[in-house]
């Protein structure tokens, strides 16, 4: 598949707690073979009900047996309120979803470091 055609704009995006981060856009920038399928690199622009809060970069791996997406956050650009995560999504077979997104909690109490859920389409 190639991922980083066009960007993928949030939906059903909702942490634990009940903030809404829907409308926010995962954009991958670039993608290479790799052994387990494809590694990614890439940002979230991310937006609590629908105000811009900050960007972060992101890398990982599009896993092709499984059809699955796990990336992790590297650094959070232009905002003192966002936390660096891990993610994770299943890529439809028409490649134009992404499913049953999950993000985990991380070390820092900024946002979104509470789990959440999502849903993309680009």
């Amino acid at each position: 598949p190639y991922l980083a055609y066009g960007s993928w704009t949030l939906r059903n995006a909702v942490d634990d707690i009940g903030n809404d981060w829907s409308n926010s856009v995962l954009k991958f920038s670039s993608q290479q073979p790799a052994d387990v399928g494809l590694a990614l690199r890439g940002t979230f622009t991310w937006r609590l009900s629908d105000d811009l809060v900050g960007t972060e970069e992101v890398a990982g791996y599009y896993i092709a047996a499984t059809r699955q997406l796990v990336f992790e956050g590297e650094s959070v650009t232009d905002s003192d309120r966002l936390a660096v995560g891990s993610y994770s999504a299943y890529l439809a077979a028409d490649e134009r979803e992404l499913s049953d997104g999950r993000w985990g909690s991380s070390a820092q109490a900024r946002e979104p470091g509470r789990p959440g859920h999502w849903e993309a389409s680009r």
